[in-house]
């Protein structure tokens, strides 16, 4: 799991999802449905999710250098 508080918003009854291109009426119908949940709404942290990817990359470069990348680039 790469970000488990997108995964949670994602996975959230409130959030509901249709393509960029859609047509009004599915656009429509899909704010009316995550209005109509709006009280199960959560919200996630963008600092929480860059943080995620961060230690993720450098997870990542650990397994190519062998060493401790977080180290390197810690303040």
């Amino acid at each position: 799991d790469f970000s488990p508080a997108l995964k949670a918003k994602i996975d959230n009854p409130a959030t509901v999802l249709c393509p960029i291109d859609a047509d009004p009426d599915v656009f429509a119908d899909a704010v009316r449905a995550a209005f109509a949940r709006r009280a199960d709404a959560i919200g996630v942290s963008l600092a929480q999710s860059w943080a995620e990817a961060a230690r993720a990359h450098l997870a990542f470069y650990d397994t190519l250098g062998g060493g401790n990348a977080a180290d390197r680039f810690s303040a």
